[in-house]
């Protein structure tokens, strides 16, 4: 859902003072028809020009119109956050990154403490929040920033207040925690991540291997190695240098398929460079 949308929504839902479910779901009916047919009076507020500006900037040709869209955008509507998080690939310092992404994360809370979002009834459900969404965002760039300066404490506490804010966990803050929680020998963190979300995905089986593997827990490990076939055999593909395909879009990817195990590598490059011979171990023994 685009901003436009729902802040026209919003707006039109108030203007009828909508209070019954199935006047609420012929109102909606209304709306989307007048909407897709543009009889709405445009939004005409700051952030909505700062979003349109986005859009415009991602349609870009060249990277100096890119940056002066988004610079642009910042200047509309400092409080975008959405804004703030694309002119992030426009820092050559990674010093800066982390102070600029950190005073954006700082001003949001800020503001929507300021407009009551961090109530008892909201906290476990920001993302499923058009507003708050956008602060979920910035703490995953955070998050992601602080596993790649090796910050592995920071990037833990931050991942921890994602799933604490959003339970649902939309954005997998979890499998991150999956890898921090290994990589720290942390056992029972582990247990209570995997019994907090009561099922095995590959994140968590290779961080049960990883944590295995740690205290040379070697039959144990093999339990986790044949769970490992069973869930995604290119895991140990992978590591066998054995041919994968590579035709996989960033960010996205499918269960059992090759492009989970390339999700995977990456997100957890910090628990298999501390680990140097796990790789070696899960290619020796995975026996395909």
């Amino acid at each position: 859902m685009n901003y436009d949308f729902h802040e026209q929504l919003e707006r039109y839902m108030k203007e009828r003072n909508v209070t019954d479910e199935n006047e609420a779901q012929k109102v909606l009916d209304e709306f989307i028809e007048k909407y897709n047919n543009k009889e709405l009076e445009p939004l005409d507020t700051p952030m909505s020009k700062a979003y349109d500006l986005l859009e415009e900037a991602e349609r870009a040709t060249s990277i100096k119109k890119r940056l002066s869209l988004v610079e642009k955008a910042i200047e509309t509507c400092p409080e975008c956050v959405d804004a703030h998080l694309a002119y992030l690939e426009f820092i050559e310092d990674p010093f800066k990154i982390e102070s600029y992404l950190l005073k954006v994360v700082e001003d949001e809370k800020k503001r929507l403490e300021k407009e009551e979002y961090f109530t008892k009834e909201n906290i476990g459900h920001f993302y499923g929040i058009f507003e708050t969404r956008p602060f979920m965002k910035a703490l995953q760039a955070l998050t992601v920033l602080y596993l790649q300066s090796g910050k592995y404490q920071k990037a833990l506490l931050v991942a921890k207040e994602m799933i604490r804010l959003n339970e649902n966990d939309n954005l997998g803050a979890r499998f991150l925690l999956f890898g921090l929680y290994a990589f720290m020998e942390d056992e029972k963190a582990l247990d209570s991540l995997k019994e907090k979300y009561e099922y095995e995905d590959l994140h968590s089986l290779v961080a049960y291997l990883a944590l295995a593997f740690k205290k040379s827990e070697y039959e144990k490990a093999k339990t986790y190695l044949a769970k490992i076939k069973k869930a995604n055999k290119n895991l140990i593909k992978y590591f066998q240098k054995k041919n994968l395909s590579s035709d996989v879009s960033p960010g996205y990817y499918r269960p059992g398929d090759a492009s989970e195990v390339y999700v995977l590598v990456t997100e957890f490059g910090f628990l298999f460079d501390s680990t140097p011979l796990l790789a070696e171990y899960i290619a020796r023994e995975g026996k395909i």
